[in-house]
């Protein structure tokens, strides 16, 4: 009848959040349908997603714990994901490869139409041999693997927390085409924080032309325009929209990465609501916002949570995800 096999060791199967499909164990899970797809080789990293997945109401088009693909494995996956209308992102975790060569072809054609996110386990020789008895996984060499990663597209990060914000920024906004970022702030700390992340994930700190420091400083004469832009901590919603404005109007900018800090500032969640409008406006950059901390994130959350603007709670979270943005932005541009 051609029944087609997933697993065996999947331990949470498949969910479907279109149709509202669960062959988990978490019968009363089910997160909120998107457009992000997740292949897992592990259940516990899988769970770990899905739990992410629900507590931030982060949207899911499916998600499939491959186990020790016996049948259906990493390339009928890809193969499927690629051609679902409801997924605009896949994520993938792997501890191996079975078909290697097929998967690298697959993930070729898939990356031309939409991103792959890829996270490796068993890289060091000590997890190798847990991931051999885990899932059955033969690991591999991981300078070859990333080497073929590079080769076909896809975009690797280091950790659950970064393929998930990846994925995020990925779903959300456009591909970054160019490495000059802006940062717009109501506090300087935490943007020159930034700063050092964009050098350190090799992008740059857009060199703001002389007519944008005209115009942001003669608006504002107490601010330096100078990038990253400090707008100090009585910033409300007026002056985000109209320095942000500016920023995304500069040619010399390809992304921005905004924060917003409450406490100790003049900023309330509500004054967030510019951002997107702003950012709608130029939706061929890409646009991020820090609202640095637990409960200022939680506050802004819940106003631009279910928006086009990915939210982060640290400036190095934010600037990895421009990394995502402009990674996949390269990967466009060669295909």
């Amino acid at each position: 009848y051609g029944v087609r096999i997933l697993g065996p060791n999947t331990i949470m199967g498949v969910i479907n959040a279109a149709n509202g499909l669960n062959t988990t164990f978490e019968r009363d899970v089910m997160p909120r349908k998107g457009s992000i797809a997740v292949i897992c080789q592990s259940g516990g990293v899988g769970a770990c997603l899905l739990d992410w997945a629900c507590f931030y109401n982060v949207g899911i088009s499916k998600l499939a714990f491959m186990g020790d693909k016996i049948d259906v494995d990493d390339v009928d996956l890809l193969r499927y994901l690629g051609e679902d209308e409801e997924t605009k992102v896949v994520c993938l975790y792997m501890e191996g490869i079975k078909k290697g060569r097929e998967f690298i072809e697959e993930a070729r054609k898939i990356v031309k139409k939409k991103p792959l996110v890829v996270l490796k386990g068993g890289i060091t020789e000590e997890s190798v041999k847990r991931a051999k008895s885990h899932t059955a996984s033969i690991a591999g060499s991981d300078e070859i693997f990333n080497a073929a990663l590079k080769k076909a597209g896809i975009i690797r990060v280091e950790d659950i927390e970064e393929l998930m914000n990846s994925a995020i920024a990925l779903s959300k906004q456009p591909p970054m085409h160019g490495d000059n970022i802006a940062i717009v702030s109501n506090v300087g700390g935490p943007a020159i924080l930034a700063a050092d992340a964009v050098a350190r994930n090799n992008l740059k700190l857009a060199a703001l032309s002389d007519e944008t420091k005209r115009k942001i400083e003669g608006l504002y004469p107490g601010v330096d325009a100078t990038n990253p832009i400090d707008m100090i901590a009585d910033a409300r919603a007026e002056r985000y929209s109209k320095v942000l404005e500016l920023v995304l109007k500069d040619k010399s900018v390809d992304g921005v990465l905004i924060i917003n800090m409450l406490k100790s500032c003049f900023f309330e969640p509500e004054d967030a609501e510019v951002i997107p409008k702003i950012a709608k406006k130029y939706p061929e950059k890409p646009v991020v916002d820090v609202p640095a901390g637990g409960e200022d994130f939680a506050l802004v959350y819940k106003v631009l949570g279910d928006t086009n603007i990915p939210l982060y709670n640290l400036p190095e979270k934010a600037v990895k995800a421009l990394k995502a943005l402009r990674l996949y932005g390269r990967v466009l541009e060669k295909h």
